[in-house]
């Protein structure tokens, strides 16, 4: 029996950290719980390693400025949208980051956008349990925290409501959202499919290919932020009424490297809550084409970097792996030449 006690205590000892981060998990109330406990110590299953901070890259000391893009009076003018589609085009390369004002969405829209989804994070727990999940592709509107709880070797501080809102089929079903935010999703929605489609239009004119081509591929996807640039971790500071835009993987691949994706991470701020609303044009999870680097961009000197994919497995692929992996997405679809990455 003592024996016996002996392997259970070690079994337990051993797995401590799952043990803790199913129970967490199965709260289905995410780090606000916490805070609303009242807790006095930060949990275990939030804490990097020691040996994981020490190889952190530092944060960048000077004020640097981010590129702002400023679509002002941009219409149909094919001079300022070429001088414009270059200006991002820079801006991918250095940062794989720009600011953009100017855009056509009200500010009033992005602040009661982010007040109600914070008032969806304040709603009663037994209210927000009925959102909460894991099983990530079983429904298009969820709550959850941290997308790689069980991946990651510590947990992110945050909560999220995910909302898909391109599915097969159609547009979302207004019902599925939570209805104190439901109408301001709805609008923002809309606005921001706009914006993106004109943004995603402007790229193509700078890459030099069909002014739809990239717009025509997704159709079938607040301070504390840092992207990572020259091995240092830069902060951003917001511009008043700015939207933050930054590449991802899957236009990385597309574009053969020309656009790139950003490494980017979110700190913590020492008081109150930070709300940010993070809209991504992925394409439909469910579409069967099958995407891979642009031929326009490729050619004998330079050939396809990534092999062709589906935004299916680039999406499954992104979340199959902790989200603090740098690069993880990029090197799966990268292809082999005499057993190296190109």
């Amino acid at each position: 029996m003592e024996a016996q006690n002996a392997i259970n205590n070690e079994t337990r000892s051993s797995y401590d950290r799952i043990y803790e981060l199913k129970v967490f998990d199965e709260g289905k109330l995410g780090v606000k719980r916490l805070i609303d406990a009242g807790i006095q110590k930060v949990s275990s299953m939030f804490v990097r390693l020691l040996e994981d901070r020490e190889k952190d890259f530092d944060t960048c000391s000077k004020n640097i400025s981010v590129s702002i893009i400023n679509f002002a009076d941009l219409g149909e003018n094919n001079d300022r949208i070429a001088e414009i589609a270059k200006e991002i085009i820079m801006a991918s390369n250095e940062w794989g980051f720009f600011q953009v004002i100017n855009h056509g969405i009200p500010n009033e829209l992005l602040e009661r956008m982010i007040k109600r989804t914070q008032m969806f994070h304040e709603q009663d727990d037994e209210y927000k349990k009925k959102f909460y999940t894991r099983d990530f592709h079983s429904k298009s509107v969820y709550f959850t925290s941290n997308h790689d709880l069980y991946k990651s070797k510590a947990a992110s501080w945050k909560d999220i409501l995910y909302v898909n809102a391109r599915k097969a089929g159609g547009e979302i079903d207004p019902e599925e959202l939570p209805l104190v935010c439901k109408d301001v999703m709805l609008e923002f929605i809309d606005r921001i499919h706009m914006l993106g489609n004109r943004i995603l239009m402007i790229i193509s004119i700078g890459l030099g290919i069909e002014p739809d081509c990239l717009g025509n591929m997704a159709k079938d996807n607040i301070g504390g932020l840092q992207v990572l640039h020259d091995n240092k971790w830069v902060n951003i500071e917001p511009v008043t009424g700015g939207l933050i835009v930054n590449f991802g993987s899957i236009l990385q691949m597309i574009t053969n490297d020309v656009i790139k994706a950003a490494c980017h991470r979110v700190i913590a701020k020492s008081v109150g809550p930070r709300i940010s609303i993070a809209f991504f044009f992925s394409g439909i999870m469910t579409s069967e084409k099958i995407l891979g680097p642009i031929k326009e961009l490729t050619s004998k000197e330079n050939p396809p970097i990534y092999r062709n994919f589906s935004i299916e497995e680039a999406i499954i692929n992104l979340f199959s792996n902790s989200l603090d992996v740098v690069g993880a997405n990029l090197n799966y679809f990268r292809i082999q030449h005499n057993g190296k990455d190109k």
